[in-house]
């Protein structure tokens, strides 16, 4: 077969296109390959069931490599563990404005949350002082909202009546839902069970208590290549979670 004079004359561009395709091909596949390792992750429970397996399937495409180690926790036993360096990176939960939450990956005001069958449901919002009628379930100290809510108690000299304490989100869920307690959480937290008419939730107001979603890299030590791409990954896959659930 000969190659027309067009062909002949396009033959060594082709090869050099072919070239560089070869070349990006084995860049990557290299690329690929320095990134190797366990990665261990601290997810704040409301948002660990929608992003986990998010942040599996986009590793596993992205870097097969890395395996990753993935943590449930509330804010304060996460920043303990990355205080000590058992987790390289953690999404937790801020309850006080300040200039890092500038750059936080979501925020929202604190709700009462409650049975959708509730006589509060379906009001615009509600006083913190008027919490102090209504039995709550709310998660174990060392906790950042229960050292929120212990502050504004003494600033309001208004006294919280917390039943019960738990460190599980779904025992939460189970007391407000059977058990005619209330809680404190943010609405993504029970997204699904509005959905499912299962739970309603009431903005809290004078004042409000608004939570900032942070991702915090550990200081205990560096953070190899692999943790740091687990890490440049997050903000985008935590920011799309809203639309998710």
């Amino acid at each position: 077969m000969q190659l027309t004079e067009l062909g002949q004359s396009l033959l060594p561009r082709a090869r050099a296109l072919l070239s560089d395709a070869e070349n990006m091909s084995l860049e990557a596949q290299s690329l690929l390959s320095t990134h190797r390792g366990l990665v261990s992750v601290g997810i704040v429970p409301y948002l660990s069931h929608p992003l986990a397996s998010q942040l599996y399937t986009a590793v596993r495409d992205h870097f097969p490599g890395i395996r990753l180690r993935l943590y449930e926790a509330y804010s304060g036993e996460m920043q303990d563990w990355l205080a000590s360096g058992k987790i390289d990176m953690g999404l937790f939960n801020h309850y006080r404005a300040g200039r890092g939450m500038r750059d936080a990956l979501a925020s929202a005001n604190m709700h009462l949350i409650m049975a959708a069958n509730d006589p509060l449901n379906g009001q615009p919002s509600i006083k913190f002082k008027a919490l102090a009628k209504l039995p709550l379930v709310l998660p174990m100290r060392p906790n950042g909202l229960r050292s929120v809510l212990d502050e504004l108690s003494q600033t309001t000299g208004i006294e919280l009546d917390v039943q019960l304490e738990t460190n599980s989100p779904a025992t939460i869920k189970d007391a407000v839902m059977y058990g005619g307690l209330y809680s404190l959480q943010a609405p993504n937290a029970v997204a699904h069970e509005r959905r499912m008419g299962l739970l309603s939730g009431v903005v809290v107001s004078d004042p409000s208590i608004h939570h900032y979603t942070v991702l915090t890299p550990t200081s205990s030590h560096p953070l190899p290549s692999a943790a740091r791409e687990v890490l440049r990954l997050l903000p985008g896959l935590v920011r799309a979670v809203p639309s998710r659930m």
